[in-house]
């Protein structure tokens, strides 16, 4: 489970691994395309990317829920910036402690929901 002390202790160790500006941005909803617009390219106007990469924490697509997504959508959104996108996977099936235990790992519903849907969708 994502929770604010997860959110701040990452937004602090980020900039002490590698020097970025953070930029958090929360959008509720399930189209996250608009505040990619908003925030991630430069605030001048010039069109260039204004970060080094995206982390999203929701464990869901960029556009659209586990139900249906819009994979046209996101490349459009992510395309300009040119830079790594990385998508948390929260444990929502089972606790840290069963799946370090696991030895199937993720639980396959999880898998099936926030892994496999994300590459059959690219």
């Amino acid at each position: 489970m994502i929770t604010c002390a997860f959110l701040q202790s990452l937004l602090c160790a980020i900039p002490a691994v590698c020097s970025p500006q953070v930029i958090p941005v929360f959008a509720g909803g399930l189209d996250f395309s608009s505040p990619v617009k908003k925030f991630f390219y430069d605030p001048l106007g010039s069109g260039k990317s204004f970060v080094d990469c995206v982390v999203s924490l929701t464990g869901f697509a960029l556009v659209g829920g586990p139900a249906r997504q819009d994979a046209p959508k996101a490349v459009e959104a992510l395309k300009g910036l040119d830079v790594p996108y990385l998508v948390s996977l929260p444990l929502v099936f089972q606790t840290t402690e069963e799946w370090l235990d696991s030895e199937l790992g993720v639980h396959p519903v999880q898998v099936a929901l926030q892994v496999r849907r994300h590459a059959v969708a690219l």
